[in-house]
């Protein structure tokens, strides 16, 4: 499979220029349900960054919702501490980091009457997210073909050159997020995905099939949703 080719289109947005990306070429953002995937150690989900958001949302008169992403950092966390399992002091500090992500958003929201934007648990995600698609990935993984190839060059690509077991101790947190994610963008309505930064590729490779044969099921499941439409802002704007 060719690795998919992806369209982009650079957008004004109020106060945050942008750049969508899609393998598709409609880009009308006025269809989608739109999300907010915050991840918890990323500080460029400010305050403001998430009014900007909540006020999008308002424009667009659509359905929004913002995430924190916790659950999956504690892999990444017990990676970096070389850790089977987390401390309770640990496990204290991304609650409260993820309790801290929902507080400001939850004033975000309050501050915009008539916000049709709703905070969501990743815990709630996960719940609803069908077992074969994390079964699946992890499955495949563990094969040691084409997907994991994509994954662990990807880790190693942003961690520098590890041991491969501390690689494999860093691919957990994609083996656990990407279930979910997949889930959300391919569950029915079409999905913009907000983020202020760059979608992986293998991403797209993912709803492209590029991986068909390792995660058939999985690639079933997403033939029958709709393109995922990602946009990339340009966070100086919105920078505090």
């Amino acid at each position: 499979m060719e690795p998919a080719i992806l369209h982009r289109k650079e957008i004004l947005l109020p106060d945050n220029p942008g750049t969508l990306f899609s393998i598709n070429t409609c880009f009308n953002i006025h269809e989608c349900e739109v999300w907010l995937f915050v991840s918890i150690k990323n500080r460029k989900f400010t305050k403001k960054y998430l009014d900007w958001f909540v006020k999008f949302g308002l424009e667009l008169d659509c359905k929004c919702y913002i995430c924190p992403v916790d659950q999956p950092y504690r892999y990444n966390k017990m990676a970096e501490l070389n850790l089977s399992q987390l401390t309770e002091l640990e496990e204290e500090k991304i609650r409260k980091l993820s309790s801290d992500v929902s507080r400001m958003a939850g004033k975000s929201i309050n501050r915009n009457i008539g916000s049709k934007t709703k905070l969501i648990s990743w815990e709630s995600l996960e719940k609803e997210t069908p077992a074969f698609i994390k079964e699946e990935l992890a499955c495949a993984y563990k094969a040691k073909g084409k997907f994991h190839k994509f994954i662990y060059e990807h880790v190693r690509s942003v961690k520098g050159d590890l041991l491969p077991s501390t690689i494999d101790a860093y691919a957990e947190f994609f083996l656990h997020e990407l279930p979910v994610l997949i889930y959300v963008y391919y569950r029915g309505c079409r999905i913009l995905d907000v983020y202020p930064g760059e979608q992986p590729l293998f991403i797209w490779d993912i709803e492209n099939s590029a991986f068909g044969e390792e995660l058939p099921a999985t690639t079933v499941y997403i033939k029958k949703g709709k393109p995922l439409l990602y946009l990339n802002t340009h966070t100086s704007a919105t920078e505090e």
